[in-house]
């Protein structure tokens, strides 16, 4: 049909038109309408909830996108505001918070949990903060001159920051202002395997209480310090107190059981720390968190450590040339016993090269000792052997009055040291050496593949009697069984003293030789 009435041209009669946005684009878009009347509507879309990480103050229709804080918190009748610049040096282990993580603030409750109030999400640019204080007689909020304790999400996990300020004080003020300069955190796992061990931290930990560190494992059956102090866990004895990262800890754990790993965050301690090492025996911590040489790192207090030792009797003993600790390793603790007290700071330029330990020697003939938490070491130096030229490879051993072997070592053609493990208190089955008990050695001979005895002559320092943590070098050593002389009979006495002749006399007498 024709159109009469069609003033647009458009083929579309004007009692037949429909005024409408005819923009497919646009919101508000009418397929039905035939004239666009430039009612076209394009929004902004995003969140328009102001409580909402992402909430959008230019958005004009809710797109239900609004992300919200993962914990909830009231908002009061008066908050304390702290700004987060873009360039805040925050990060955990290093690695920084990402877009839409998020970052809250807790205050302690009457019970000690940490209860949230306040949180901000993170979008890499600056922002603030508000933290909401209790109303009266609420307990909904911070309280005056409360701590403030910094929280974030960050790969679905949560975790606990440590704050520093541009300005301001880590605790609640209503109205009050601040600002953060830092929010780190640093952590360390470190594996506590069955049996006997000896740990240290680099980290200074917020948790430091040492029944909370191992509440979650049954398998700790003692730890001790350099003083002799112990946790007890089956005894409920403390006597150690708070977890330090300035000293190191000898540790039992069930030797049937899986080992544990001690999980510590905190503040990290400047490897560059003065530690002071007594005279005497220590056990100290290892500051550094890459492995490094033992030599080099001491390098700068070789004149006055005599002996180190890990956890595996391994040990650095400068003046006598043995090293068969080579590395130091985080996490790990170490006993040193020093010729004077000395003022040590371990060096972050001590290079910290990776240690391919690649051992040619393997026990043929007798078997590695069992580490039972303490030991002595016996120096044998190369010039001491008397009859014997002992050859790479050769195997000796040292066993206690019973025959159990209580260390062992093989020969690589210098200076030797071997660990003589102590008997271990914990257990109910001898498997060391006793204090004050006398020791002596095997010697088997890869290339003859025959054992020998061994016997001291004479000792440089120490003798052949254990004691633990005891150092004793040896003189000369030898294959051969020494000569004992018989004695001279000089009197034979009757029980009343009087001198008789014994071939003639069958009475009961004493013979002085």
């Amino acid at each position: 049909f024709t159109c009469l009435n069609d003033m647009d041209g458009d083929g579309v009669c004007d009692e037949y038109e429909i005024d409408g946005c005819n923009d497919i684009e646009a919101f508000n878009y009418n397929p039905l309408a035939t004239d666009d009347d430039g009612s076209c509507w394009y929004p902004v879309f995003g969140c328009l909830d102001p409580l909402a990480g992402n909430y959008n103050p230019y958005a004009e229709l809710d797109d239900e996108s609004c992300i919200y804080s993962p914990w909830e918190f009231s908002s009061t009748d008066c908050n304390m505001t702290i700004l987060i610049p873009s360039d805040i040096n925050i990060h955990i282990d290093n690695e920084a918070l990402s877009y839409g993580d998020w970052i809250g603030a807790f205050y302690e409750d009457e019970f000690g949990n940490l209860v949230c109030g306040g949180a901000v999400m993170w979008k890499e640019q600056t922002t603030s903060i508000a933290l909401w204080g209790s109303e009266l007689n609420q307990n909904n909020g911070f309280l005056e001159n409360q701590d403030i304790f910094w929280k974030v999400t960050h790969n679905e996990e949560e975790r606990i920051l440590l704050p520093t300020y541009n300005f301001g004080l880590n605790s609640y003020s209503c109205n009050g202002l601040g600002g953060l300069n830092d929010l780190v955190i640093f952590s360390q796992s470190i594996f506590l395997s069955p049996g006997w061990s000896i740990f240290s931290t680099y980290i200074n930990p917020i948790e430091n209480n040492l029944e909370k560190l191992f509440e979650a494992t049954d398998e700790v059956v003692i730890v001790k310090n350099e003083m002799g102090d112990v946790f007890w866990p089956s005894l409920g004895i403390n006597q150690i107190g708070p977890l330090s990262f300035d000293e190191g800890y000898i540790i039992k754990m069930d030797y049937y059981g899986n080992g544990f790993n001690l999980f510590l965050e905190g503040e990290l301690i400047p490897i560059d720390t003065e530690l002071t090492f007594q005279e005497g025996w220590s056990i100290i911590s290892y500051l550094n968190n890459q492995p490094s040489f033992v030599e080099e790192t001491f390098s700068q207090i070789e004149n006055e450590i005599i002996i180190i030792k890990d956890e595996d009797g391994l040990i650095w003993w400068p003046y006598f040339g043995v090293n068969s600790m080579e590395m130091m390793c985080p996490g790990k603790g170490y006993q040193i016993k020093m010729s004077e007290e000395s003022i040590f700071s371990y060096q972050s330029n001590v290079e910290s090269r990776w240690f391919d330990s690649e051992e040619t020697n393997f026990f043929s003939y007798f078997q590695f000792a069992h580490n039972t938490g303490h030991n002595m070491t016996l120096g044998i130096p190369i010039y001491s052997w008397v009859d014997y030229s002992p050859q790479i490879g050769d195997e000796l051993a040292v066993f206690d009055q019973s025959g159990l072997l209580v260390g062992s070592q093989i020969f690589e053609g210098d200076n030797m040291a071997i660990t003589i493990w102590g008997n271990d208190d914990q257990t109910t089955e001898k498997d060391g050496m006793y204090n004050a008990e006398s020791f002596h050695l095997k010697l088997w001979s890869n290339s003859l593949n025959k054992e020998f005895d061994l016997y001291i002559e004479s000792f440089v320092e120490g003798n052949q009697i254990y004691i633990s943590n005891g150092i004793s070098i040896v003189s000369n050593i030898t294959t051969l069984c020494p000569i004992i002389k018989s004695n001279k009979l000089i009197y034979h006495l009757d029980i009343l003293g009087r001198v008789i002749n014994p071939i003639n006399n069958r009475n009961i007498g004493f013979d002085i030789y």
